[in-house]
């Protein structure tokens, strides 16, 4: 499924030199799209993406896949969402 066009940018692992959960691929994400890190929203299924969002000053959403959150995990979210359903809703409450 060509999803892509959906998308104004894109960074992927391969653009970095360090993998998460170094803050680089959050970072370098932000300046491409201008926005200051801390205006935004990062939906992360990973441990290490949610340390990465969180040291780039960023709002990480946990949609937890097959590991669950651990206490430092859930410490770092702005929220828990069970799916991309609940996820979409709750950024829609955010730039009402």
């Amino acid at each position: 499924m060509d999803v892509l066009h959906r998308f104004d940018g894109s960074v992927t692992g391969d653009e970095v030199k360090e993998g998460k959960p170094n803050p680089e691929i959050f970072l370098k994400a932000a300046k491409q799209m201008g926005i200051s890190p801390e205006y935004c929203v990062v939906l992360e299924d990973s441990i290490n993406g949610i340390a990465g969002a969180h040291a780039a000053r960023m709002h990480p959403i946990m949609i937890p896949d097959l590991v669950p959150p651990n206490a430092e995990t859930l410490a770092h979210i702005y929220a828990k969402c069970n799916d991309l359903v609940e996820a979409a809703e709750l950024i829609a409450t955010l730039c009402s």
